[in-house]
Formats: structure tokens, sequence, C-alpha cells
């Protein structure tokens, strides 16, 4: 059986808000380390970053404000 096909990654680089409620969603559904949140935070930004310029250092910094 194939997989569904995954939804574009969007075009606004995520904010503050958007990986702290990513960091939350997470933790509710699984326990974490400091390592496992941020790969999951890592893999938010990575979606994003695809085809954006400079995108993975951008969201870096974003994600060290929300998991310092």
């Amino acid at each position: 059986m194939a997989k569904p096909p995954r939804s574009a990654p969007p075009s606004a680089p995520p904010d503050e808000a958007a990986l702290h409620e990513a960091a939350l969603s997470h933790l509710a559904r699984y326990g974490a380390t400091r390592a496992t949140l941020t790969r999951a935070l890592d893999r938010v930004v990575a979606r994003w970053a695809r085809g954006q310029e400079g995108g993975e250092t951008q969201a870096a910094a974003r994600i060290a404000a929300v998991w310092p």
C-alpha cells in the first residue's frame, strides 16, 4: 500500500509560537529528553527549509529560543 503524499512545506518560516506548539504537541504524545525534542523540532524546521535558501540557519536560532 502506498503512503499518502505529504503536504507541501509551509511557506512562512516557523516562528517561536509555532515551534513552541510543536514542542508541546510532541511532549503531549511522547516522553522526550532534550535531545529527542530537539530532533523533533529539527524535523519541523527541515520540512520548512526544503527549497528555502538559508532556511535552516534562520530557524536554528528560533529553536534555540524555544528550547535553550
